[in-house]
């Protein structure tokens, strides 16, 4: 079903699961690897529960309607699109109805842009973080260079 991870107690676990949202086979194969990765060396004994739909699939409004079902309790949504600037308006839209009806208070919107153009952010980035905020979701761009605070905690550049 979903993963367990520990809670900042380190006493008890909680269950998480995460659905990827992706644009291309490469770019949701690398999203899945890193989500692996993640409850692998978190210490979880358990398989993540990790749903997967690809762009083109999810304009069919049934499709959407059934990943937005599936977010609606994940913990983690991530987005990979390899060399994506901007996000569809589509996508934008899906975003702001999982961010305004999800069950999960401390989820995650993560991006994963692959290779894109010059080594800078896509544009998109900026419109996924304010919409993060907008809705009081956590943010984060994997294309981001993180860079170490005075008080040992990370940032982004």
């Amino acid at each position: 079903m979903s993963t367990s991870l520990l809670t900042p107690d380190e006493t008890t676990t909680v269950r998480w699961n995460a659905v990827i949202l992706y644009d291309q086979f490469r770019s949701g194969r690398v999203a899945k690897a890193l989500l692996d990765r993640v409850a692998s060396q978190g210490g979880t004994p358990d398989d993540p529960e990790i749903n997967l739909w690809r762009f083109d699939v999810m304009q069919e409004s049934i499709v959407a309607d059934e990943a937005l079902e599936k977010a609606r309790d994940a913990q983690i949504v991530f987005l990979a699109a390899q060399g994506a600037e901007e996000p569809p308006e589509w996508l934008i839209h899906w975003l702001e109805e999982w961010a305004s009806q999800r069950n999960v208070e401390n989820a995650l919107l993560a991006a994963w842009c692959g290779e894109h153009s010059g080594g800078e952010l896509p544009k998109g980035i900026g419109s996924l973080r304010q919409l993060a905020g907008k809705h009081g979701v956590d943010f984060l761009c994997a294309d981001e260079p993180l860079r170490r605070e005075v008080d040992g905690s990370w940032s982004t550049a």
